[in-house]
């Protein structure tokens, strides 16, 4: 689906009232605006953080197989244990345009 980045961010909010209300929903997306958008709806309260499972699949060393890791979030959507990967490319460019 082919959204712009404000309209994927209320997707997620929306998604979050749906689950909220009793339906299950499994997502995959490669958007850190659904993602980050799912994060602001656990800071607004529109969704319990224990009502969400986020996982994110980690290349093993040998690159050959990926390992899900359970992504934990706190009351305020914040990520406390961020894989290196995790929707971070933005900063991973971001440093590299600034030189750091």
């Amino acid at each position: 689906m082919h959204l712009h980045p404000k309209a994927q961010s209320k997707l997620a909010e929306f998604l979050a009232f749906i689950a909220n209300n009793g339906i299950q929903l499994v997502i995959e997306t490669h958007s850190d605006h659904i993602f980050n958008g799912v994060r602001k709806s656990i800071k607004k309260q529109l969704i319990s953080k224990d009502d969400v499972s986020v996982y994110y699949f980690k290349m093993n060393e040998d690159k050959l197989l990926s390992n899900p890791v359970k992504v934990i979030f706190d009351d305020n959507g914040i990520v406390s244990n961020h894989q290196r990967g995790l929707f971070d490319q933005f900063d991973d460019d971001l440093d590299e345009l600034l030189g750091i």
